[in-house]
C-alpha cells in the first residue's frame, strides 16, 4: 500500500490504486513534476532565452486525459491520439485570471525568476 508524504500527493496515489488494482502484483509509483501552489511558466510562452508571459500557479493535480480543446471532446481525442498521449498526471493552473484545465506537465516549465 502506498503512503503519502503529504496530503497533496494523496489524490494521485489513490488514483493509482484504482487504475491498477487487480491488474498487477506490484505497486506503480506515480510522481508529480509539480505540486499545488508551485509557480510555473507555460512552455509555449518561451522565446529564445526568456519567457514573454506571466507565470501560472498550480491549483489542482489529478489523473486524467490532457485537454487541448476544452470544449471539443472529439477534436481533443483526435489530437491526443495523433500525439500518442494518454491518461496521466495533469494540472489545473491559474493563468492570467482564468483556470486552465488538465494541462500536461510537459507543457509547463518550473518557475525560476529571470535574472
Amino acid at each position: 500500500m502506498l503512503k503519502s508524504d503529504s496530503p497533496q500527493h494523496e489524490p494521485i496515489l489513490r488514483a493509482s490504486r484504482i487504475l491498477f488494482r487487480n491488474k498487477f502484483t506490484f505497486v506503480l509509483h506515480i510522481f508529480m513534476e509539480f505540486k499545488v501552489g508551485d509557480l510555473v511558466w507555460i512552455a509555449s510562452a518561451f522565446e529564445g532565452t526568456s519567457f514573454h508571459s506571466e507565470p501560472a500557479v498550480i491549483v489542482s493535480v489529478y489523473v486524467d486525459l490532457p485537454r487541448v480543446f476544452l470544449y471539443n471532446k472529439e477534436a481533443n481525442a483526435k489530437w491526443l491520439e495523433a500525439e500518442d498521449i494518454g491518461v496521466g498526471i495533469v494540472y489545473d493552473i491559474l493563468y492570467n485570471g482564468h483556470i486552465e484545465e488538465a494541462v500536461l506537465g510537459e507543457w509547463l516549465v518550473a518557475f525560476e525568476p529571470e535574472s
